[in-house]
């Protein structure tokens, strides 16, 4: 990858090539500053206007779909076979929402009516081991923790079945351990594959 700054280009990402599987898990670990979200961000496409993959290319599901290409193609692979989940899942999501218009905006955007999402998005939350959906789907962000707004997030990536999701590190880990769920099982369950987890070279992918 390479970024164009004051006219000058700069190779910021090089020599890396991995191919991941359906259900598979690929660990990304490095350095603070290495790439490894960098490497996300240019998998679909959200990288800066000033960034661009150099060399090489990459392939998301299908041989010869790639991420790049015109602006209704990169919606649909937003929207149905590639999904991320940002570390920091309270700036992913609206503060002034409830967190239940959000989640069945996702199924909505999908083919639901207003009506049809709302089951499905509860049944979302429960794919993540939320154990009290409800009272989740009525809350407003603020009103949740970190490792709550994590599920969230995750369950939102996961909603539209996409082909792999990219999960961030800010997940509720005790918390997770002592309710006994483990959000990677709607992902095996689905199907689905995790595309490079961003980790610190303090934090190890399982």
């Amino acid at each position: 990858m390479t970024y164009t700054v004051r006219g000058a280009d700069r190779l910021t990402v090089r020599d890396v090539s991995f191919q991941i599987g359906p259900r598979e898990s690929f660990g990304l670990v490095g350095e603070s500053g290495c790439g490894k979200t960098t490497m996300a961000l240019a998998i679909v496409r959200y990288l800066a206007r000033n960034g661009r993959v150099s060399k090489g290319s990459i392939t998301v599901a299908e041989p010869g779909r790639r991420g790049a290409g015109h602006e209704h193609a990169l919606r649909e692979l937003r929207a149905r076979t590639i999904s991320m989940v940002y570390q920091e899942p309270g700036r992913a999501l609206n503060p002034s929402i409830r967190v239940g218009r959000q989640l069945a905006e996702v199924f909505e955007i999908a083919g639901l009516s207003r009506s049809e999402a709302a089951e499905p998005a509860e049944e979302s939350l429960r794919t993540v081991q939320i154990n009290d959906p409800g009272r989740v789907l009525q809350a407003y962000p603020h009103q949740l923790s970190g490792g709550m707004l994590q599920r969230v997030v995750i369950a939102m990536a996961l909603a539209t079945q996409p082909a792999a999701a990219h999960p961030g590190r800010a997940d509720d880990r005790p918390r997770r351990h002592r309710r006994g769920g483990d959000p990677r099982a709607g992902r095996r369950r689905c199907g689905r594959s995790s595309a490079p987890r961003c980790c610190s070279s303090a934090t190890t992918s399982r």
